[in-house]
């Protein structure tokens, strides 16, 4: 059942991967679950009606054609949304933010490859993205100089801020930021595969405002290369 608390009553859909969950699982929402929860010996009978099956997801990738490719600085954003949430935000205002970057970017004579990606499958945990990291050579990998993620830019509740590396203010659970991560506090071309420093709007943890990227500790990744 849901939390409750205003925002937070309707049915909560379950995002991630869920290979090898053997356990069936539904949802209820909040007032349903507190009615249940204060009627002692309840009895409740379920029936579902659910359709399971593969579909078909794109990545969407563009490249300048100048610039130095072994310093590449990628953007991206995902173009997927949820059924219960407001698509022209989550993310319909990341992918269209990055449309625009690329589109002014056109005026400028950049120093370094700059490639774009909008990921598909994002709100099934990050399968778009994540299928193009596991494709990457460690070479690939090493051209990565910076990562920058778009994503629900039109929050009202947006703060301006510089995402932990090292995690020196001990807020990522162990593990999480992979060895060699480091905080900066500029985005330089030099900045190493892994790290983010970022002045544009991000918003505090919201499941139906905005949330920070989920690649800010995570080593920068994309595709392998595809221009446009």
């Amino acid at each position: 059942m849901n939390e409750g608390q205003p925002g937070r009553t309707g049915l909560v859909g379950m995002i991630g991967d869920a290979t090898g969950l053997a356990v069936p699982a539904v949802f209820a929402t909040f007032d349903a679950g507190a009615d249940l929860a204060s009627t002692p010996g309840a009895t409740v009978r379920v029936e579902v009606d659910f359709a399971s099956e593969m579909r078909p997801t794109w990545n969407v990738l563009a490249e300048t054609r100048k610039g130095n490719d072994d310093n590449i600085v990628m953007a991206g954003a995902h173009l997927d949304s949820v059924q219960d949430g407001a698509g022209i935000n989550d993310n319909g205002s990341g992918s269209a933010a990055l449309l625009e970057t690329a589109i002014q970017l056109n005026r400028i004579n950049v120093k370094n490859t700059v490639r774009f990606a909008w990921w598909g499958a994002e709100e099934s945990g990050l399968l778009g993205s994540e299928h193009y990291v596991a494709g990457l050579t460690e070479a690939e990998r090493d051209d990565l100089a910076l990562y920058l993620n778009f994503d629900m830019v039109a929050s009202p509740n947006y703060m301006f801020g510089i995402y932990d590396g090292d995690n020196s203010s001990e807020t990522a659970p162990e593990g999480f930021i992979p060895p060699g991560s480091r905080s900066r506090t500029s985005s330089s071309a030099s900045t190493p595969a892994g790290t983010w420093s970022s002045t544009t709007p991000s918003s505090p943890a919201g499941p139906t405002t905005a949330r920070s990227s989920p690649w800010a500790s995570r080593p920068a990744g994309c595709s392998p290369g595809r221009r446009a």
